[in-house]
Parts: structure tokens; C-alpha cells; sequence
């Protein structure tokens, strides 16, 4: 995996992107990363979709993302893959890094930031990079029913989005740098639903304000896709926003989550 993620950004196939790529120096050092994530799950993903949302890695008012540097997506913008088409066809470097996991990784037509690991010379994590407006992918029947329950509730002008930061399916790459960037709970790196395409990480709504998930109808769409909170335990404590689709059909809720330790899918923060 070292360095084929970012590799793919910098020489997308296909043709290159025509945004500027180069490293983006941040004002923290090591240790200040490793404070910022003690922070809990609210607290961080709060600060870290505010850095994303201003573009400014710079402000010292806010916890940025622990990268070395920012490169942008290994697509031009107006290029970028839409809904249902499959990564293969698009981006093959991607799809192989994938497809021994997951069959069918297919564009869900929604972008968003991903952390990708980097090595030492002898193969160890020990760093990440962030890619700015990567497309971002699910398997092929997750993918379908993620835009299928956004159809059902149009009509009720309501909707969810994926969350800005590592969202969506992940490559091993992406759970790497994960790992190495969080003290708290993650998974395994190999071991996530993400990693199979079958989770996603529903934006939170804004601070103070019921979640997405909470709403009757959101969540009556998301069990009515295939969509269930947490894990077959339930949901997770400090990762409540992570749902796993479970097949076609209607997902039923698993039994609440009562550990507090590791848990087999993620971590409490990004």
C-alpha cells in the first residue's frame, strides 16, 4: 500500500487534474496532534468539519487534520465520478487496491477527504497524507441503496449526506492512517466495514441539533434500505453515526452496544 493511494492522486489515470498539488505545512507539532485527539468524538469531528468546511489548514483557532500534507483530488473538478459508475472503469489503480475486498466499488456521486498512511523504510504506518474532494465509493448494493433511500425521502425534503472526513468505503491505506492518527478506539486496519464498502458515516447535523439519524423518517428510510446503526451489537457508543448495511431488504436494529473497548468496525473519531 505505501504510497499507491497517493500515487493514484498525483497520476490519476486517465489524465491529471489540474488542481495545484504540493505539501501544505501545519502549525502543530506531533504531540499536539496526539492532545488534539483525546478529545471526544462530538468535540473533534466538530472542529475537524469546520477546518474542512473553511479550507484553512492555518487557523490556529482550530484543530487541524494531523496530515503532513494536502493534495488535491486525482480529479479535475466537473470530472469527478457520478453515481453508480464503477470505480474500475474510472480508476483503476483505486480498484485495485480494492477489489480484493469488495467485488463492485461503485461512486455513491458524493466527494469528501480522505487520510491515506505513509511508511518508513522498513513498511511502518508512521504518518498520513490528506487528499482533499476524493469521490467517494460504496460496494454496489450499498451504493444503490444509499442513493435509493435519498430517493424516498425527496419527496419529504429531507435527506442525508456522508460525512466530510473519511465517510464512506476505505482502502487499507485510508484505515492505516487512521490507526496511526488516533489514541482512542478504532479498528484493526483490514478489519472495518468500511473496508468491504458496507459502512458509511452519516454527517452530523449542527452542533445542538438533532442528529440526521434521529429524525423518524431518516431513520425509517435507512432500516427500509438495508441500513442499520452500529455493528449486530447496535449501535456504538461514541461513533453513533456509523451505520452498516446489512443486504438487500430491510435491516433490523441489533442489540445495543453495552462495552466500551474496542469494538470491531471504527473508532470514535477520524
Amino acid at each position: 500500500m505505501s504510497g499507491s493511494d497517493i500515487n493514484r492522486a498525483e497520476k490519476a489515470p486517465g489524465g491529471a487534474s489540474d488542481r495545484p498539488i504540493g505539501t501544505v505545512e501545519t502549525p502543530f507539532a506531533e504531540q499536539d496532534w496526539r492532545r488534539a485527539y483525546s478529545l471526544s468524538s462530538p468535540e473533534m469531528r466538530s472542529q475537524l468539519s469546520r477546518v474542512s468546511e473553511n479550507g484553512d489548514l492555518h487557523d490556529h483557532g482550530l484543530i487541524a487534520d494531523p496530515c503532513k500534507k494536502t493534495v488535491a483530488s486525482s480529479f479535475a473538478t466537473g470530472s469527478e465520478p457520478q453515481a453508480m459508475e464503477k470505480v474500475k472503469d474510472r480508476d483503476p489503480v483505486l480498484y485495485a487496491q480494492i477489489k480484493g475486498k469488495v467485488k463492485d466499488p461503485t461512486y455513491i456521486g458524493q466527494t469528501g477527504d480522505v487520510t491515506v498512511s505513509t511508511h518508513d523504510r522498513r513498511g511502518r504506518t508512521n504518518g498520513c497524507v490528506l487528499i482533499q474532494n476524493e469521490p467517494y465509493w460504496l460496494s454496489g448494493d450499498a451504493a444503490k441503496s444509499y442513493l435509493d433511500l435519498n430517493k424516498s425521502l425527496a419527496p419529504l425534503h429531507k435527506e442525508i449526506s456522508v460525512d466530510r472526513l473519511n465517510g464512506a468505503g476505505r482502502t487499507l491505506g485510508q484505515e492505516e492512517a487512521i490507526a496511526w492518527r488516533n489514541s482512542g478506539v478504532h479498528a484493526k486496519p483490514g478489519k472495518s466495514n468500511h473496508g468491504y464498502g458496507r459502512a458509511i458515516d452519516i454527517a452530523y447535523g449542527p452542533d445542538g441539533q438533532p442528529q440526521p439519524y434521529d429524525d423518524k423518517d431518516v431513520r425509517e428510510a435507512l432500516h427500509a434500505n438495508g441500513y442499520r446503526q452500529g455493528d449486530s451489537h447496535g449501535p456504538l457508543k461514541n461513533d453513533l453515526h456509523h451505520w452498516s448495511y446489512t443486504g438487500p431488504g430491510r435491516a433490523t436494529e441489533g442489540h445495543p452496544s453495552a462495552h466500551v473497548g474496542p469494538h470491531r468496525h471504527h473508532h470514535r473519531s477520524k
